[in-house]
């Protein structure tokens, strides 16, 4: 059982797909995931998922009663939360392990890496811009990212610079902040279908005017799928935060990942 979008991706991604009993409210993908029953919520009710009589419960954080819980009912469970890049790919090779696929696993682990890493080496003689991503684009405050998590990872892979990099690691900003952090580029994460509206409703917001990614009009969106998901996808969401910083071409993708990333 998976209780996290991202653990359900690396669990297809490195063929246990099929063993996948049941899943939370958000695992949407890849498609094969949806024949698994659906339990409510992104953490069920302990009773609900011991019901399903799972050998193995994934979950990103999971809180001290399902943990209790699932100790009680002898269920195995794992708690899988990687905060960098590195630490993404660590966690293909530590559920092909857990779901009996180890070589799949670690396949999928290095061709990953070596996928970041060329992306990396791509953008390493720039332009560097600086950046600013925004994570909740839609009302109330926005928020962000700083260094130590992996999308601080992803910024500085695709060439950029994070001005938020020293503000904390997951924390909300104020317009005065941006103001201040004046970033070349706006990263909203935010579905195609929205995309028109939320950036014109940045583009309105007092003051933000005088940003200079809104005088340049480089304001860009990135499906946030592609970025909130800790798993293979992530490598996507990489390569589509680095054209959005610089027009100059990537290599492809490691053959063993071509399907995977649907090219």
């Amino acid at each position: 059982m998976s209780l996290s979008p991202a653990l359900t991706e690396v669990l297809f991604a490195v063929g246990c797909g099929a063993a996948l009993v049941a899943r939370d409210g958000w695992s949407d993908y890849p498609p094969a995931a949806l024949k698994a029953q659906k339990l409510s919520g992104l953490v069920p009710p302990v009773e609900a998922v011991v019901a399903a009589r799972p050998d193995l419960v994934l979950s990103h954080f999971p809180p001290q009663r399902l943990r209790a819980g699932l100790d009680a009912a002898g269920v195995v469970w794992r708690g899988l939360a990687p905060q960098r890049l590195d630490e993404v790919a660590a966690t293909f090779s530590d559920i092909g392990r857990l779901c009996g696929r180890p070589a799949d696993g670690a396949a999928l682990s290095a061709a990953w890496q070596q996928a970041v890493a060329d992306v990396r080496a791509a953008r390493k003689d720039g332009p560097h811009p600086s950046v600013y991503l925004e994570l909740d684009p839609g009302g109330g405050r926005p928020h962000t990212v700083g260094r130590g998590t992996f999308l601080d990872d992803v910024i500085q892979a695709a060439g950029g610079r994070n001005v938020m990099a020293d503000a904390g690691r997951w924390l909300q900003v104020s317009t005065e902040q941006v103001l201040t952090a004046a970033p070349d580029v706006i990263l909203l994460t935010v579905a195609a279908r929205d995309a028109p509206a939320r950036v014109a409703a940045l583009r309105a917001r007092a003051g933000w005017q005088r940003v200079p990614a809104v005088r340049s009009g480089r304001i860009f969106t990135v499906d946030p799928d592609l970025m909130s998901r800790p798993g293979p996808r992530l490598l996507v969401g990489l390569r589509a935060v680095a054209r959005h910083l610089s027009p100059r071409a990537l290599p492809p993708y490691p053959a063993q990942l071509r399907a995977l990333m649907g090219q």
